[in-house]
């Protein structure tokens, strides 16, 4: 949280010298409570999606002789289609709730009793207001307990759930933001930022040319492979074997 640290001048005719230095915190952000538009990935007609794929004109592509215009088209196709087949829906901002829906009842009745109680200050709104809040409390817990418990009976089967939680439970922001450039400027943009970062990290790397390398031999074959042959079962079986669900991965036959 010490940055940039310097010596100045000394305090009179003592050993002591004043220090001036950078102190970085953190502060707290507005929460945006306004609702957002974001696609409803749940609710997609995949099939529609997959047949506008296969009408997709690949050569047309491999004409494209400059890669990045390929992929700008390949991008603008896809979104095309994801644009058509996957619906909207609003979300809010704030973090999502784990509690069911018992337990946020609970919470609603005890903001009621309250805000009651603030009304009319007598022994009995108190009395109804701890009740309240006792069983918000009560509930809370229950259903937090009925939640880690699920969680941890699926994360044999779907690890993501486990990270997705942990996620949920830090309160770190691991974002790099802004960077010092060497004028004392600050950096205005995340191109910026990189560039900065990888002239530091130039500037204090050390090539050791005293590295025993491997010796890399030529190998020699006596029979060359000249054809791969994979038979049609072989691929059914390693489709089959691919979870929609999951991100592209390595594909044993």
């Amino acid at each position: 949280m010490i940055d940039d640290l310097k010596y100045g001048e000394s305090l009179g005719s003592s050993d002591h010298v004043s220090i001036v230095f950078d102190y970085v915190c953190y502060v707290n952000q507005p929460i945006n409570t306004e609702h957002t538009k974001r696609r409803h990935f749940y609710k997609g007609d995949y099939s529609a999606i997959r047949e506008e794929i296969r009408e997709i004109d690949w050569d047309e592509l491999e004409q494209i002789t400059d890669v990045n215009d390929t992929w700008c088209s390949l991008i603008d196709l896809l979104t095309t289609i994801i644009e058509q087949h996957i619906p909207l829906h609003k979300t809010n901002t704030n973090k999502k709730s784990n509690l069911n829906q018992q337990a946020r009842q609970s919470i609603k009745n005890k903001h009621q009793t309250w805000q009651k109680y603030l009304h009319c200050n007598t022994p009995e709104n108190w009395n109804q207001y701890k009740e309240a809040r006792n069983l918000a409390t009560k509930n809370i817990r229950k259903s937090e307990y009925t939640f880690e418990k699920d969680l941890a009976e699926k994360i044999a089967t779907d690890p993501k759930l486990f990270w997705k939680h942990v996620r949920s439970k830090t309160k770190t922001n691991s974002s790099i933001q802004q960077v010092k450039r060497p004028n004392g400027e600050l950096t205005k943009n995340n191109i910026e930022t990189a560039n900065i970062m990888v002239e530091f990290f130039s500037s204090v790397f050390v090539a050791d040319n005293n590295i025993a390398h491997p010796d890399l031999r030529v190998r020699r074959y006596t029979t060359p492979l000249e054809t791969v042959e994979f038979t049609s079962d072989e691929i059914l079986k390693a489709i089959k074997r691919l979870k929609p669900n999951k991100v592209a991965g390595q594909i044993y036959c």
